[in-house]
């Protein structure tokens, strides 16, 4: 079946939309220079004052330079139409988030500085940042909802061999979670470094930093998943995983699968070419393998229940 290699909505998000970041630093740098100190202030403590001084311009091109390479480098993968479809997504959220954070830095740092004989007298507010960070994040996902799934497809040819599970055809529906325990080892601790900085800093802006961060991480810890005659599909944070078909699956198994020792870790996860992993928990999971070589481990308590929907549905489009 046919599949798109290119995306475009993936394109001017996870290229072009940094591209552009940069190139604002860039004008707006140009446009404020007259009103800028001879040197202005280029780095900043915690507490939001200025700790070290440099040339306008030198730090300026370094911080497009940073804000183009960290987006289109997190980003660039968007536009590949036949990448996995959530991964593509994720990386473009990222992407358009770190790309609004690092240019609501440089325009804030620039902001505070305007009409200022001396840089040391700045102050820097920590609520920008996160506000831009918060943007980023809507428009992150905002373009990651628009993303087209371009992954191969093609339709298998013979029924899963006869050994594995069947079972009427019906509706699944499972909400698959990260353990309690590991997403406070996680969230926990980002939370406790924004308390930190937060006394440090006297103001609560490096929590609208930390706290969005922590949200984000706990909703790629969690997914819906549906198996019904149609396929299996999952989603993660509202966005579509990944959506496989009747007609190209294999085969669907039951394996006991440990996250950590066979896919280096949680959540959504890649191990090697073709083979990916919405892995939460250790314990059974519906392994489903498609006509394109590609293969499907999903971590639930119903995996048996899964399988057994899937290779019956398989079957009956199949006459052998």
């Amino acid at each position: 079946m046919r599949a798109r290699r290119f995306d475009p909505i993936g394109f001017a998000g996870g290229l072009l939309i940094p591209i552009g970041a940069a190139v604002l630093i860039l004008v707006l740098t140009r446009v404020w220079e007259p009103r800028l100190p001879a040197e202005v202030a280029q780095h900043w403590n915690a507490a939001g004052s200025p700790d070290r001084f440099g040339a306008l311009w030198p730090g300026a091109w370094m911080m497009a330079g940073i804000t183009a390479l960290t987006g289109a480098a997190c980003g660039g993968i968007a536009a590949m139409g036949r990448s996995l479809l959530a991964l593509r997504q994720i990386m473009l959220i990222v992407a358009i988030t770190v790309t609004a954070l690092l240019t609501g830095i440089w325009i804030s740092s620039l902001a505070v500085q305007l009409d200022l004989a001396d840089p040391a007298a700045a102050a820097l507010p920590l609520w920008p940042a996160g506000l831009y960070t918060l943007a980023g994040l809507a428009v992150g996902v905002l373009f990651a909802r628009q993303l087209k799934d371009g992954r191969v497809r093609v339709q298998a040819k013979r029924r899963p061999p006869s050994q594995l599970p069947r079972q009427a055809v019906l509706h699944i529906h499972e909400s698959l979670t990260a353990s309690t325990k590991l997403q406070a080892l996680i969230v926990v601790p980002l939370v406790g470094l924004g308390i930190v900085l937060s006394v440090g800093s006297e103001t609560l802006s490096p929590l609208f930093i930390f706290i969005p961060l922590s949200l984000l991480i706990l909703l790629l810890l969690r997914s819906q998943v549906d198996v019904d005659g149609s396929g299996i599909r999952a989603r993660i944070a509202g966005l579509t995983a990944f959506d496989i078909r009747t007609e190209e699956i294999v085969k669907a198994e039951v394996k006991q699968v440990s996250p950590a020792a066979e896919f280096g870790g949680y959540g959504l996860r890649i191990r090697g070419k073709g083979q990916y992993g919405l892995v939460f928990r250790r314990g059974p999971a519906v392994v489903v393998t498609t006509a394109s070589e590609q293969t499907f481990t999903v971590t639930a308590s119903q995996a048996t229940e899964m399988a057994g929907v899937l290779n019956s549905a398989a079957d009956a489009g199949r006459e052998y």
